[in-house]
């Protein structure tokens, strides 16, 4: 009689549900890797938005044109509140030729919804908050306006982080202090 060799077909359905289960996990952890890289990609683009945001927001502040009476009231800043600045820049020389000085009145920065606006135009979306505050020195209390006695201006942003698969990213905060030039 010959002996019976191979496998049976318990242990081939055995096998393939083993197969299955390991597929399964690796599977699981892939897209968990992938969700993973997906924060991380979208929290750096985040953190990029502000950074960007903050040094444009930093360039148009620190060119505030206070003319030669800074303590002068409407000299510069025409309206300033927690949320908005209204305000005239000088960019440039204002005693160099006029082509290397662009001078622009009344531009407003303030917060439209999810979007941080400069004149219109939208610098940064998902904010959930924009702050502005002013201080007379660097370890004076905040103020909501600015003063005769302000010398600095402190932007805070609050972006809105992503929902992936229905769990949402913790909102991320970024601020910068700006010192406007008295020129």
């Amino acid at each position: 009689m010959r002996k019976a060799t191979g496998f049976t077909l318990i242990e081939l359905t055995l096998v393939l549900i083993i197969m299955g289960l390991v597929g399964l996990a690796g599977t699981l952890g892939l897209m968990d890797a992938v969700n993973g890289y997906v924060r991380s990609a979208d929290t750096n683009n985040m953190a990029t938005k502000a950074q960007i945001t903050l040094a444009r927001i930093a360039i148009e502040l620190t060119n505030i044109n206070f003319g030669t009476n800074p303590l002068a009231p409407g000299n510069g800043i025409t309206a300033s509140t927690a949320t908005s600045i209204t305000y005239d820049a000088n960019f440039g020389n204002k005693n160099a030729a006029q082509t290397c000085c662009v001078t622009t009145a009344g531009n407003v920065l303030t917060r439209n919804g999810a979007n941080l606006t400069l004149n219109g135009m939208t610098l940064c979306d998902r904010v959930q908050d924009f702050q502005l505050r002013y201080y007379d020195n660097f370890n004076t209390a905040a103020q909501t306006t600015w003063g005769a006695n302000s010398r600095i201006i402190e932007a805070t942003i609050t972006l809105t982080g992503a929902t992936i698969k229905g769990d949402a990213d913790p909102n991320q905060v970024f601020t910068a202090r700006i010192v406007p030039k008295f020129r």
